[in-house]
């Protein structure tokens, strides 16, 4: 029989208290309840009136009781691990929470952890768990300790947070030095391997590669590679060294690994030897299929079995795209400079017009027409009246002058009287060629027929004009469509959005227009942005003289909308005191130059936390000034630091 105010009585609503009365504890190490002490009665009482986790561990075998708060902390181990001894229903984590345990008994005194880690089996599956824990002798009448009162609160969910936290942190800090360190190379080879080592010191792993897919799928190139403590595997292989499900899911652009290759059912004995050969027990194979075609693999090798988390996979992939950019920009950069190199010899030998000028221009000494211009066979002094029409000459001259005075390269599109005696136009370089001693002895100059290309630009102006009244006409007809498709929507702050980022692509356009959609001035766009803005007079505008392909400009508008339209709702502008100072600059690199955009707000509301989410804004804001990223975002308390970074030639291209 229980005694009154027992076990029994102490929570009586509880599933613990009902599961505590109807078992069978004279089949236990602890015996029938009658004969347990009073101090452990009454412990085991308090267990289960309060809302706190507990589990008591008793006995010489620490026989486990716990009650209804603690019961969800065990998951499946629940109630079969009711009253019996710790070691069976925690035996995975015993080598670790027995020494726990049997401390508090022979020490006699309390232990106490912060977000204390654990391994447990709790729902099918082994996973490590965090809690806070103070761990108490229960001493019966002699003042022996006769249990082990362990009061948890699991912290799980906050230190998994944390890590997260943390985690992303550690990915944007190696992603930055990443691409720090890929600027800095201009080699699709070199590349490759600067990727490899950043990720293979960060990981610590002992191999990484990049290795290049051919054409038809057989052979995989790796030209060098990262390796810590084992030989280099760089060189020409075939795919059909690997196994034909890991083919496959290549080809299919699946992520194929393996945290323990000898353990791995799916690999083959020939698969396991290979790497065994190479001294690889743990293994990934990041790929990358472009247009339907595997044309890349990131692969890492380690040498004792270790489990990939999902958070290095995922910063694998990433690793994986970033350096296949890098490399094709490379490719794409080093087969622009052979073009350009073979474009300089063709118009060398295929030029129109070839020109020799004395050091001050007052001399031409040669001039071959090529037909288009009358030739000159000696020097003349007359060759500005000869083929310059009288309104033109001051401006050429200019040209001519400030070309002296910098001794640098003149360059002009000009009318000229043809041999014919009609008008025409011409585009001239002159190069100023110089002694030992830097004084200019002679230019030597090119120039080509442009009069039948100018008259095209001029109808393509009258075009263009035409053009842009129309698409002006269409940005205005898309607005009124958006608003009467979406007038049902009762949140209109996104309708806001949609109509004042078609206002910004609409502004842009107007100043790519003038340049026949090429290119942009880095002023004219932030001024139309500011513009849009209304609150150009407190934004601090610097910066030097730049211009920017259409792609760039686009993105630049976009983004400076995206940045102002947050400061006017949220940030800086929206209180009277807001500023916000705007600035770029142009930095040489190691033979990459790159373009610098700052966004710093101050005197704002002050900024308590970054938000919890973004949508498509912090999407927009995330591709860059040229849709490859190269962003960093500082939630200051007293306002946003934005700043956006591409190499220069980039920021050249166009649509």
């Amino acid at each position: 029989m229980v005694q009154p105010g027992s076990i029994t009585q102490a929570n009586p609503n509880g599933k613990l208290s009902d599961l505590i009365r109807r078992h069978d504890w004279s089949s236990t190490p602890l015996g029938p309840i009658s004969s347990w002490s009073p101090s452990l009665r009454t412990t085991v009482d308090l267990m289960l009136a309060t809302q706190a986790q507990i589990v008591m561990f008793c006995g010489p075998q620490f026989v486990a009781l716990y009650n209804d708060a603690y019961a969800p902390s065990i998951g499946e181990k629940h109630p079969h691990a009711l009253g019996r001894p710790g070691h069976e229903y925690w035996a995975e984590l015993w080598d670790d929470l027995g020494p726990l345990l049997r401390g508090v008994v022979d020490s006699g005194e309390t232990f106490a952890a912060k977000d204390r880690p654990f391994y447990i089996e709790r729902s099918g599956y082994g996973e490590t768990v965090y809690f806070d824990i103070s761990y108490s002798p229960v001493r019966g009448t002699d003042g022996s300790v006769e249990a082990v009162l362990c009061i948890v609160a699991e912290t799980t969910d906050r230190v998994r947070a944390t890590q997260i936290l943390a985690d992303n942190e550690e990915r944007q800090a190696l992603l930055l030095k990443l691409s720090d360190a890929l600027r800095q190379v201009d080699d699709a080879v070199e590349i490759q391997r600067v990727a490899a080592t950043t990720l293979g010191e960060h990981l610590g792993t002992n191999r990484v590669f990049y290795g290049e897919v051919s054409d038809d799928g057989e052979k995989v190139m790796i030209h060098n590679d990262y390796v810590s403590g084992f030989a280099s595997v760089s060189g020409l292989h075939t795919m059909s060294s690997y196994d034909n499900n890991v083919r496959d899911k290549w080809h299919r652009g699946e992520i194929a690994a393996a945290d323990d290759v000898d353990a791995d059912p799916e690999l083959s004995e020939r698969q396991r030897a290979a790497f065994a050969a190479v001294n690889v027990r743990a293994w990934m194979g990041i790929p990358l299929v472009k247009a339907g075609r595997l044309v890349a693999i990131l692969g890492l090798g380690h040498a004792e079995p270790r489990r990939w988390s999902h958070r290095e996979i995922s910063l694998v992939g990433e690793v994986a795209e970033r350096t296949w950019s890098a490399v094709e920009r490379a490719k794409s950069d080093a087969r622009l400079r052979e073009s350009e190199k073979r474009f300089r010899a063709l118009v060398s030998a295929s030029s129109d017009v070839v020109y020799r000028m004395s050091p001050d221009w007052q001399e031409m000494r040669q001039l071959d027409g090529r037909g288009f211009l009358s030739d000159v066979e000696g020097p003349t002094v007359r060759w500005l009246d000869e083929y310059i029409f009288s309104d033109d000459q001051p401006a050429i001259m200019a040209e001519v002058k400030r070309a002296i005075a910098a001794r640098d390269t003149y360059e002009l599109e000009h009318r000229v009287r043809q041999a014919d005696g009609t008008e025409g136009w011409t585009f001239s370089r002159a190069i100023p060629i110089v002694d030992e001693s830097g004084a200019i002895t002679e230019w030597f100059g090119m120039a080509a027929d442009v009069t039948t290309a100018k008259r095209i630009r001029d109808q393509q102006r009258l075009l263009n004009n035409e053009l842009s009244h129309r698409i002006k006409n269409l940005f205005a007809m898309v607005q009124a469509i958006s608003l009467q498709t979406l007038r049902a929507i009762k949140e209109r702050g996104e309708v806001r959005t949609l109509q004042e980022r078609l206002q910004a692509l609409s502004g842009v356009h107007d100043i790519l227009l003038r340049n026949n959609w090429i290119e942009a001035s880095v002023n004219d766009v932030v001024a139309a942005a500011l513009d849009a803005l209304g609150a150009a007079e407190r934004v601090a505008v610097s910066g030097p003289q730049v211009t920017i392909g259409s792609k760039a400009a686009l993105s630049m508008t976009l983004l400076l909308h995206e940045l102002g339209t947050n400061a006017v709702k949220y940030g800086a502008l929206s209180t009277p005191p807001g500023r916000i100072e705007l600035r770029w600059t142009v930095e040489a690199g190691d033979g990459i130059d790159q373009f610098n955009l700052h966004w710093v707000e101050s005197d704002g509301p002050p900024i308590e936390a970054p938000p919890a989410k973004g949508g498509f804004g912090t999407r927009l804001l995330s591709t860059g000034l040229t849709g490859t990223g190269g962003m960093t975002l500082d939630y200051k308390r007293d306002g946003l630091a934005a700043t956006f970074v591409a190499p220069l030639r980039e920021m050249l291209w166009t649509n």
